[in-house]
């Protein structure tokens, strides 16, 4: 009775994943007729003008078409799509990839060295 109800667990959790994954898009018409990948991504700006970084399954994420977040670091935010940068930290707060804390800004101003975002002090 247990593995039944896992194997019923793990095809339902696989279909949920599947439905969220965009689909292979087709090649211009190179190579041997193999599709590409969704493209990987961390940020908005690792994706097209017209996508957005959205369809992670664990910390891996996709680019997917639609509209982007508009709110700057420091902005509040309930999840990474009402960010500019995709980034929403702790479901609070908007905020962007950094190397420094120069490259952060005054509400936010401190770059975290591990994660590589900015934070508050």
């Amino acid at each position: 009775m247990r593995l039944v109800l896992f194997v019923a667990f793990a095809v339902v959790v696989t279909a949920l994943f599947s439905a969220c994954l965009p689909a292979v898009t087709e090649g211009d018409g190179e190579g041997e007729g193999e599709g590409e990948g969704p493209t990987a991504c961390v940020v908005n700006d690792d994706c097209a003008s017209d996508s957005r970084c959205n369809v992670c399954v664990d910390l891996d994420c996709v680019c997917e078409v639609g509209p982007r977040g508009v709110g700057r670091t420091g902005d509040s935010c309930t999840s990474g799509l009402d960010c500019a940068s995709s980034l929403c930290v702790d479901d609070r707060y908007c905020s962007d990839i950094c190397e420094r804390d120069l490259d952060c800004t005054p509400t936010y101003p401190v770059c975290n060295g591990f994660a590589h975002i900015c934070r508050p002090r």
